[in-house]
């Protein structure tokens, strides 16, 4: 009987194995990303004031190079009123504009600069939340607002742009997001990258996307005292996920955002900042730590084209000490460290 289930275990290999090549034969070839990987990497510096103070602006972009950065990633704002909304447009707040003087500004200091379009709700809805009343006419609005986006992106001599991202419900539109990418494809020459949460891979059109895109959020350990071992097993874990999903589809891998907030949830929790913090005290450390295990699970990858670190936004405000924040901190050697081994 052994032999007999053995043979069957080899044949049944083969056959998945002949399947998954003919399924990887029939996808569209992805777009190549051509630049080198150290110009792939680096920080989102996030501007969340409506007027761009110049001097200040390009004190964030020295101390982003100063860290061996040579990407930086610039969020490009688009709002609609509330997460039931079905029209994606400009925000008041945010004008286009202000987006084109930080990448102008940015590029004046030796960056290359891509953008990350996300779209916002006056009272802080998350966008893997939206449910539009008209979901048709959402994507209309959607494809209008993100065929812009990819027009300065074009014409600021961007190598890839973010086409969507954490659209955790609206991923589910399988129809419209190929309509949607088909249709920014046509004015933007370069890779475009779908990123989904990291909780919800399973999407169905990965084959429009030219990388495996991700908001790596995942959690590395439940341990409220993780060791090193417990963030690389998890790091390895979800490593692991990725690469399958790499194989299937024929595609790198994209780590359009990676965080931790500076909190003994960091590990836990990478996603979350609680606000108002009540008695919750800062721990830079494990924020730190878990970035260089990020690094020693990661940096070899060679099918990683690019990592791109949330966030930086401004050390002086009041929750820098608790947030997301990475200048100033000990995660910045950390991150340091990472992209001067990607450049090897």
């Amino acid at each position: 009987m052994r032999g007999i289930k053995n043979t069957f275990m080899m044949w049944g290999v083969s056959v998945i194995t002949l399947s998954q090549l003919t399924f990887a034969q029939t996808l569209r070839e992805p777009r190549p990303f051509s630049l080198e990987a150290d110009r792939r990497d680096g920080p989102i510096l996030v501007w969340y004031e409506a007027e761009l103070k110049p001097d200040i602006y390009e004190g964030y972009l020295k101390r982003i190079a100063a860290m061996g950065a040579k990407h930086v990633v610039l969020p490009f704002f688009g709002c609609q009123k509330n997460k039931e909304s079905s029209q994606v447009g400009d925000c008041e707040l945010y004008p286009e504009s202000l987006f084109l003087q930080q990448a102008a500004l940015a590029k004046k200091n030796g960056f290359v600069v891509t953008f990350l379009p996300i779209v916002l709700t006056p009272n802080g809805d998350w966008r893997g939340d939206f449910v539009p009343q008209d979901v048709q006419e959402w994507f209309k609005s959607y494809t209008k607002w993100i065929v812009g986006v990819a027009l300065h992106a074009k014409n600021l001599g961007m190598p890839e742009l973010v086409v969507a991202s954490e659209f955790k419900l609206l991923f589910k539109q399988t129809n419209e997001w190929r309509q949607v990418l088909k249709e920014v494809r046509l004015v933007f020459p370069g890779p475009l990258i779908v990123a989904a949460n990291w909780d919800k891979l399973d999407i169905e059109f990965w084959d429009e996307s030219d990388a495996i895109g991700v908001s790596y959020y995942f959690p590395l350990s439940k341990n409220s005292l993780p060791t090193d071992s417990d963030l690389d097993n998890g790091h390895l874990q979800h490593q692991k996920t990725l690469q399958a999903l790499a194989q299937k589809f024929n595609r790198p891998i994209h780590i359009t955002e990676v965080g931790y907030p500076s909190l003994p949830t960091a590990a836990a929790q990478p996603w979350s900042f609680p606000s108002p913090l009540v008695n919750i005290p800062a721990d830079k450390t494990l924020q730190k730590r878990c970035f260089e295990s990020f690094a020693r699970t990661w940096q070899n990858t060679t099918n990683l084209v690019h990592t791109g670190f949330w966030a930086t936004s401004n050390p002086a405000t009041l929750y820098a000490n608790f947030d997301f924040e990475i200048i100033d901190k000990p995660a910045e050697s950390a991150i340091s460290s990472y992209l001067k081994e990607r450049k090897k």
